[in-house]
Parts: structure tokens; C-alpha cells; sequence
């Protein structure tokens, strides 16, 4: 399960395996409250219309129906330049959306966030809100993936080589967190403190970097650390 949040909790996105592709249903709760952002038409292409036809339609729905119609409308607006086509389908106890893209596109979850994950949306994405005991928005199409540079630092750390020794997997975890951190230590300065490692424009996948210079780099922490008196890790 992965939770969702602007300010307060907006649902919870469930994955489900399928022989095609991924599935996910988000359930939305019914107390929330969500602050996005709606740029004017005249920045949309006229395919975006088929799109703010069904988000109106699902905001009728009430307040799921509403949750629902921002997240779509926050993820389709932000690739809206890649958008070729879209239509809906409006039956009984069902609204169906699907939008067709020039290129699969995939971004970082919230630049502010501290999750290293990626956005992953194919060229085309099928969205289904649906009346199940309540509304519900099941989406097909679209993947949340970790970023690579999680992969390149456990490997240029090479804490998996220094705790081959460990069998259990509590002490194998153990051991290559305080191996990676001094690995971490050793490179602070010359790479990771650097603003061009975790410079969003320049480096927009250090996702993992930009999150650990706010805290391990932050005076705040390492007072805090030494006061305790708990050395660097």
C-alpha cells in the first residue's frame, strides 16, 4: 500500500499484478481537503477537453468523486504537452477516461517529498472511477518506480561485498547501513555536498541525494547527533 497525501491524506493506492500491466486502485476517503493547482485553458491543447469534461463529471460524484478528479487532473496536467487524444465513456455506476500520449513520460513523485520514487506513466493511460459500495479510481497505466540512483550508491559503496560474511539478514542489514554511511561520510564533501549533485535541473533522478542533503547535511542534525553524543551515524 502506498499512501498519498497534499497536506492531508488523499487515499491509498493499491498495486495489483496482472498479466498486462500494473493496476492500481485508489480508494479515496471521504474527509480531506486538497490544494492543487489549475492552469488556465489557454495553456491546453484542445485534447485536454475530453479531459476537464470527465473531471467535471467526477467531481459530481461527491467528495471521492472530487479526490479523484484532482489527482487526475494534477498528473494529466503535468504532461499535458505530450497529449494526443482523449475520450470518455459516461455509463451507469461508471466514468472511464482514456488518454492517449505521444511517449510514456515519468517525473519524481513531489519535488519536496522525502520518497525516492518515480511517476510512471505509459502513452497510454485508462482511468475507471467506479461505484463499489463507494467511488472508487481504478487506473491502468500508470507504475511508481524507485529511482536508479538508490541502486548506483549501494553498489559504489560496495557494502554488499563488505557483509558477505553475514548470514542472518537483520545483521547483513545492520552491517551494510553503517558500511554505506561511511562510505556516505567519506564522499560528503567531495560529491554529495556539492549543489551540482542534487541540483534538480542539472541532476533531476538524485532524487535520494536531494533528500539526504536536507538531513544529514543540515546543521540542525548534526547538532542535535553530537549533543547526543552519538558520534556521526
Amino acid at each position: 500500500l502506498i499512501l498519498f497525501g497534499l497536506h492531508h491524506l488523499v487515499g491509498v493506492a493499491m498495486k495489483i499484478n496482472t498479466t498486462q500491466s500494473p493496476l492500481f486502485i485508489f480508494v479515496v476517503f471521504v474527509e480531506t481537503t486538497i490544494f492543487w493547482w489549475l492552469p488556465s485553458r489557454a495553456l491546453r491543447s484542445e485534447e485536454f477537453d475530453a479531459i476537464d469534461e470527465w473531471v467535471t463529471k467526477a467531481r459530481a460524484k461527491g467528495q471521492e468523486g472530487r479526490v479523484a478528479a484532482e489527482l487526475v487532473m494534477n498528473l494529466e496536467t503535468g504532461v499535458q504537452k505530450s497529449t494526443t487524444n482523449a475520450s470518455y465513456i459516461d455509463s451507469d455506476g461508471s466514468l472511464t477516461l482514456e488518454v492517449q500520449h505521444a511517449c510514456p513520460n515519468h517525473g519524481e513523485i513531489a519535488t519536496p517529498s522525502k520518497l525516492p520514487v518515480l511517476w510512471a506513466l505509459d502513452d497510454r493511460i485508462k482511468y475507471t472511477l467506479r461505484y463499489e459500495d463507494t467511488w472508487k479510481l481504478v487506473v491502468d497505466g500508470i507504475k511508481l518506480l524507485p529511482v536508479s540512483e538508490g541502486l548506483v550508491m549501494y553498489q559504489d559503496s560496495k557494502c554488499k561485498e563488505a557483509c558477505k560474511s553475514k548470514t542472518d539478514l537483520i545483521e547483513t542489514i545492520k552491517c551494510e547501513r553503517a558500511w554505506f554511511f561511511k562510505w556516505y561520510e567519506k564522499k560528503w564533501k567531495s560529491t554529495f555536498k556539492k549543489e551540482k549533485y542534487y541540483d534538480y535541473v542539472k541532476n533531476p533522478g538524485h532524487k535520494i541525494g536531494r533528500i539526504l542533503a536536507g538531513m544529514y547535511g543540515h546543521w540542525l542534525t548534526w547538532y542535535s547527533i553530537k549533543q547526543q553524543g552519538s558520534g556521526n551515524d
